[in-house]
């Protein structure tokens, strides 16, 4: 894609057909950050996944955020750390 702007893009469709598969591949795996979650899992499971995930790309150890408000103001902070010139691609799964 050569957009200058950032983008949203929505994939959806029944279980099993190769959307995330799709993805990773158009992508070559290279993610800014990529977070997959968990079916019927407590929320507090879901920010303590999000904090290992956002450990192992800063580097330092990140406490689990208390809500999703400071998740993502977290996941910005960092975007924003990120050198400029590259396409910052965030895969939510």
């Amino acid at each position: 894609m050569d957009e200058t702007k950032a983008q949203l893009i929505v994939v959806y469709g029944r279980l099993r057909v190769g959307k995330t598969y799709l993805i990773e591949e158009y992508y070559n795996h290279d993610f800014a950050f990529k977070l997959t979650g968990a079916y019927r899992q407590p929320k507090k499971f879901h920010l303590e996944s999000f904090s290992n995930e956002l450990t192992r790309k800063v580097k330092v150890d990140q406490p689990a955020p208390k809500d999703w408000r400071q998740a993502f103001r977290l996941l910005r902070n960092y975007l924003e750390s990120l050198p400029t010139g590259k396409k910052n691609v965030v895969f939510f799964r």
